[in-house]
């Protein structure tokens, strides 16, 4: 209850003002804060006056008439009573909003928060405290809001060594952190949620950039970078015929990823090939390196020279394969997203082995943009994303499970969940349900490889394709060398390095408008 409120209640006129300046110990105290101008305009006259009453009122000066002065505005301050007499104080600070809103901060995590010089450094930009040494029993000694919409609070206690210290949070701090979705937006800088497409999407959607706006434009460059980042797939035209310009592309999203194929590499055919991509066969729906722990983010294929006959590039988009498979076959996700598959390359010297299932899930908030679009602002909990799809049918070596059992799926909870099962618990599912993997398998094949979700094109020199290789699987059709030989130079990059150019660029036009 507010201040005013507490009084009518037959409150002490000291107890009111404690309850004000946050002063009460044997209370948990709510601080509201304010956000919006019209919110600040109220609270800054409702605040000069208020401090003015409320001292008079702590020495028993002030009137009862007094402290109903004014209309409080966009303004409360709740007390909580502590669960335990003994239990460590906190002060959760609400800024409610002139629509009523109102959204609470722990002062653990205001105080985490705090980036002033004394606790992040300035050159390094990484925090001078831990946060394990914040006291338990911090509150918010002092709330005030200042002219420019930013916050100061002093904190008591305060960690040791911050004697004095006072944190600032801009105006738009409340907005950062209104709600989960908010946090997410401002700490990742997302791009919106990934588009799942098939062929007539696609076609409708294709986007094509010219190399030279790529290169010079960081406004061109932030639009392919999202279009890349929602839809897996992005082509470059006009690029030399230089078997460098791969590299140059690469370099501007970021370093580019070392793998035992060098940092760039050829595609063509050649004698007694190491890889099935380096013949002139048909080369069905895969991902690259599903055998590593860390598979490439990003693909990147310039085409210096096409072959006369066939060699046409298939793509589909995996994502919306599974997704698919989860609304119609849940039991057939569920499968898709447990049972463990292994990949192999073992030649010319080299053998990289991993065991991963088809379907890679996370509860990471780098995937927060794949989240239910349709949860509320007040969600607090994430949910599970598709943070990969890795199908590499030439790079599968014999499965590690007991492939002579066959038992059903486990059963639905009541609300008809499928469990998740992990690590040695996948592998004992898997011992149990080979035949229910290989159903999965089809479904999952036939979804990829249908008609309506191949979008297909024939790479012409001078076009550079780079897609998303944890979530689009390609494929090329078998082709002759008779007139001209088919050579692809390609490059990796890796996922974290895509989305940290993806931000920086974000931030720096966004920056640039602002001063426009």
């Amino acid at each position: 209850m507010s201040p005013q409120q507490a009084v009518l209640k037959g409150l002490s006129w000291r107890h009111a003002a404690r309850m004000y300046f946050g002063a009460s110990r044997a209370s948990t105290t709510r601080t509201v804060l304010g956000t919006n101008a019209r919110w600040q305009s109220a609270f800054q006259s409702y605040s000069s006056a208020a401090k003015h009453v409320f001292s008079r009122a702590a020495n028993g000066f002030a009137s009862k008439e007094e402290l109903q002065f004014t209309k409080e505005p966009q303004i409360a301050e709740e007390v909580v009573p502590d669960r335990e007499a003994d239990a460590p104080l906190t002060s959760q600070i609400n800024p409610t909003l002139s629509d009523d809103t109102r959204y609470t901060f722990d002062p653990i995590f205001l105080r985490d928060c705090c980036s002033c010089e004394r606790c992040v450094d300035p050159s390094t930009t990484q925090k001078t405290f831990e946060t394990a040494d914040i006291p338990l029993n911090i509150r918010a000694a002092s709330v005030d809001v200042q002219h420019d919409g930013s916050t100061q609070i002093r904190w008591e206690p305060d960690l040791p060594g911050f004697e004095d210290h006072v944190s600032i949070y801009d105006a738009s701090f409340r907005d950062r952190n209104r709600n989960l979705k908010s946090r997410l937006e401002a700490t990742y800088n997302l791009q919106g949620q990934r588009i799942p497409w098939d062929c007539k999407l696609m076609k409708q959607s294709k986007m094509s950039v010219e190399y030279g706006n790529y290169m010079d434009s960081s406004a061109a460059l932030l639009s392919s970078l999202q279009h890349l980042y929602r839809y897996g797939l992005l082509f470059i035209h006009s690029v030399p015929a230089n078997p460098d310009s791969v590299a140059s592309i690469a370099n501007r999203i970021g370093p580019i990823k070392q793998t035992f194929y060098g940092p760039t590499w050829d595609v063509k055919s050649v004698p007694s090939a190491k890889n099935v991509a380096y013949t002139s066969s048909h080369l069905g729906f895969h991902v690259d390196l599903p055998y590593v722990d860390n598979p490439a983010g990003l693909q990147i294929l310039h085409c210096l020279e096409a072959s006369s006959r066939g060699g046409e590039s298939l793509f589909s988009d995996a994502l919306r394969a599974v997704k698919k498979i989860e609304q119609s076959r849940p039991d057939h996700y569920f499968t898709l997203e447990n049972f463990p598959v292994t990949y192999k390359y073992h030649n010319n010297n080299e053998w990289y082995q991993q065991t991963r299932p088809h379907i890679e899930t996370t509860n990471s908030p780098h995937e927060a943009s794949d989240y239910a679009a349709d949860a509320g602002p007040e969600a607090l909990q994430l949910k599970p994303s598709i943070k990969a799809i890795n199908w590499s049918p030439p790079f599968q070596s014999p499965f590690l499970v007991n492939v002579g059992n066959t038992a059903p799926l486990p059963p639905a909870a009541d609300d008809g969940e499928l469990p998740t099962l992990k690590g040695p618990q996948a592998m004992q599912l898997a011992d149990n349900d080979f035949r229910q993997y290989l159903d999965a398998a089809r479904h999952l094949k036939r979804e990829i490889e249908a008609d309506e979700a191949v979008f297909e094109m024939k790479l012409e020199p001078g076009t550079t394709v780079i897609f998303d290789n944890r979530r689009i699987v390609h494929a090329r059709k078998a082709f002759e060398n008779w007139r001209e030989e088919r050579w692809l130079r390609g490059a990796y990059v890796d996922t974290d390095a895509f989305r940290s150019r993806l931000r920086v660029l974000r931030a720096e036009v966004m920056e640039n408008r602002r001063h426009e």
